[in-house]
C-alpha cells in the first residue's frame, strides 16, 4: 500500500475526532442543529479513513455510506451498530442543514451524538490496527 493512503487515513481519523469534539461543544452551547451536523461528519470522516485503507475514495455521501454498509456491515465486521443508525445520522444532518425552519431538540442532538460516539468508538480501533499491520512498500 502506498504511504499516502495511510497518511490520508490518519488525517481523516484526526478530522473525525476533532469534528466529534466540535459536536460535543455545540451540544453544550445549545446549538443543536450544529451538533447534528458535526456528529454526522465525525462518522463520515471516520468511514472515509477506513475506506481509504481499502484504496477507495468517494465524494458522494450516499456512496460512502453504501460502500461501508456493503463491505463492513453486511459482512459483520462491525456489529455494534446498524446501517439504520448511519441513515438516521445522515437524515438528521440533512434536516439540520437543508430543511427550512428545522430546529433540532436537545434530546435529538444528544441521541445523535451518542450514536456517533458508538460508531466512531467501534471503527477507530479497527483503523488503528489496520494501519499498524500495513507494510509500506
Amino acid at each position: 500500500m502506498d504511504k499516502n493512503f495511510i497518511e490520508i487515513a490518519k488525517y481523516n481519523l484526526a478530522k473525525a475526532n476533532k469534528t466529534y469534539e466540535s459536536a460535543l461543544t455545540l451540544l453544550i452551547e445549545k446549538d443543536y442543529n450544529g451538533s447534528l451536523n458535526r456528529a454526522y461528519y465525525a462518522v463520515f470522516h471516520m468511514i472515509c479513513a477506513l475506506l481509504i485503507l481499502d484504496g477507495k475514495s468517494y465524494k458522494e455521501h450516499s456512496v460512502v455510506l453504501a460502500e461501508f454498509n456493503k463491505t463492513y456491515l453486511k459482512n459483520k465486521i462491525f456489529t455494534e451498530f446498524s446501517f439504520k443508525m448511519l441513515q438516521m445520522l445522515s437524515e438528521s444532518r440533512n434536516n439540520s442543514d437543508y430543511t427550512a425552519l428545522f430546529w433540532a431538540s436537545e434530546g435529538e442532538a444528544k441521541e445523535q451524538l451518542e450514536a456517533a460516539k458508538l460508531i466512531c468508538d467501534a471503527i477507530e480501533p479497527y483503523i488503528r490496527e489496520r494501519i499498524k499491520s500495513i507494510n509500506i512498500v
